[in-house]
């Protein structure tokens, strides 16, 4: 099935566990890499890519580290997405039908069309927030209700 990065992953974690922290606290990354598990280098390396977007701030010095500069509402689950696995779709075909003499006619098509569709849909409706108040990951069912 489909696959996603590990960059997307430990990324995801990353902003989780920020979102989780007191407001104004920077937190080190060696503090991030530890409770993450995940190894320094890469770890750094995924914060500088959330550094370009804004989503993150940093502060150097003794009480330096990182923290979440953006509203918990504002970002959602596909803005995550799109910036860690670029904005991609399942199939070449979907926005250039003209790549397949077949497009028109083409039921693969039609259904990877919805189904990338319905996935937009649900990602954009997950905020961070919405993520940090659940409790216990059996709660996780209550976002995917209509």
């Amino acid at each position: 099935m489909l696959k996603l990065s590990t960059k997307f992953r430990y990324g995801f974690r990353i902003l989780l566990y920020l979102a989780k922290a007191k407001e104004n606290d920077f937190i080190p990354a060696t503090t991030i890499a530890e409770k993450e598990d995940i190894a320094p280098r890469y770890l750094e390396t995924i914060l500088s890519s959330l550094l370009k977007t804004g989503w993150v701030i940093s502060s150097r010095g003794a009480y330096g580290g990182y923290k979440l500069n953006i509203d918990l509402n504002e970002l959602n689950l596909k803005q995550i997405l799109d910036h860690f696995e670029g904005k991609s779709d399942f199939m070449h075909c979907i926005q250039q039908p003209s790549l397949c003499n077949r497009s028109n006619l083409c039921i693969s098509r039609y259904v990877w069309l919805q189904i990338q569709k319905e996935l937009e849909s649900m990602t954009q409706k997950i905020t961070l927030r919405d993520l940090i108040e659940i409790n216990d990951v059996s709660e996780i069912k209550d976002l995917f209700k209509s």
